[in-house]
């Protein structure tokens, strides 16, 4: 017989959790968990996400928002208690939902869930739309498969700035200075008028982006055309701005998968203007994002990225233009004072990192 591969587990000295060829160096009793390989009493949760109710729930239709801990939720299901089967619920818009048969207010269920490195959790038995804050219950979920990846520690955030409008080096660049905030420009070359400033900025920390040569649709192109707004606003930028660009984002926010396959060989992320938390595990080239307008609120803003501090998870912030009168004239304009007042919040929010795209794409990437 020809020489095989055989994996060598890795338990050592560990009680439970990944042997690292697939499969378990032991399970805990009841009463403790898995923590680094050894059974812990006292039921520390490996995994506690919050469970909170969608916007739409009722008899029958469940909705479930199941998020945190620094990694993606891959997985929602429903057990309804005394019964012996589960039903699975879909992600969309933001939410896990999906029908139930026979669920109405009162019934007792569990939710279960699993994350992006495999861990499990499931909430302690309540009743539906009548008790409204579900607990993860501590004594049942189960560790991470995965050995690859870690989740954040930390929440993020990110300020990008689309379109290389004037403002953004005459009012933006001053204030991200005066908070030493470093943030990601999604560039279009020829629309960057201050490119010897772009070059200063890049070597102080901060990250040019591409965002295409004409800021044209992708989706409305052919593939040659595709291919050279990619690969020649990569180029003009690296040539011009002297910084390595790996950050891309498709203008309008329109792609698809052929888009995507077009992007891949030539940058290492892609930000949409799907809005949502970015974790350990979720698509780098699908970054959430949430736009910053003129009708935004520091408040506003602010409360996102407490979320994101709170959860773990990584708030990737769009800009376009900034004014430095007390009212913006254009949806895609934010007076000075508003962007002022949101980077004081992500300076000063505990638990809260700020971060370039290229940065925060390294910190939730899983493999090469």
């Amino acid at each position: 017989m020809a020489d095989r591969c055989v994996c060598a587990t890795r338990c050592g000295s560990n009680l439970c959790g990944s042997d690292g060829c697939g499969g378990s160096c032991g399970t805990c009793a009841s009463g403790s968990n898995c923590q680094a390989g050894q059974c812990v009493a006292g039921c520390v949760p490996p995994w506690d996400p919050t469970w909170a109710y969608g916007p739409y729930p009722g008899d029958w239709w469940v909705e479930f928002k199941v998020a945190g801990g620094g990694v993606l939720t891959r997985a929602v299901w429903v057990e309804i208690v005394g019964r012996s089967t589960t039903s699975p619920l879909s992600y969309g818009f933001g939410r896990w939902a999906g029908g139930v048969p026979t669920l109405a207010r009162g019934t007792s269920i569990i939710l279960h869930a699993r994350d992006a490195l495999g861990a499990t959790a499931q909430t302690l038995p309540f009743r539906y739309l009548v008790d409204l804050s579900p607990r993860t219950d501590p004594c049942r979920g189960t560790a991470r498969t995965s050995t690859s990846c870690q989740p954040l520690a930390r929440g993020m955030v990110t300020f990008t700035i689309d379109d290389s409008g004037r403002s953004q080096a005459t009012v933006a660049v001053p204030l991200l200075r005066s908070h030493g905030v470093k943030a990601t420009f999604y560039h279009v070359p020829p629309y960057l008028t201050w490119t010897s400033l772009a070059r200063t900025l890049a070597l102080e920390g901060h990250e040019a982006a591409a965002h295409t040569m004409t800021h044209r649709s992708l989706t409305s192109l052919t593939p040659p055309e595709v291919d050279d707004e990619l690969r020649l606003s990569k180029q003009s930028l690296e040539a011009n701005v002297s910084s390595p660009v790996e950050s891309f984002a498709s203008p309008s926010g329109a792609y698809n998968a052929a888009v995507i396959a077009a992007i891949k060989p030539y940058f290492r992320s892609h930000r949409t203007t799907v809005p949502g938390l970015n974790f350990v595990g979720s698509d780098v080239y699908e970054l959430g994002t949430e736009f910053v307008l003129s009708r935004s609120t520091a408040a506003g803003v602010c409360a996102q990225l407490a979320e994101a501090a709170a959860l773990r998870g990584w708030r990737v912030l769009t800009f376009h233009d900034f004014t430095t009168a007390s009212t913006a004239p254009q949806d895609f304009t934010v007076t000075a004072s508003v962007f002022d007042a949101i980077l004081t919040c992500a300076t000063n929010t505990p638990g809260l990192d700020v971060v370039t795209i290229r940065q925060g794409v390294a910190a939730i990437r899983c493999g090469p």
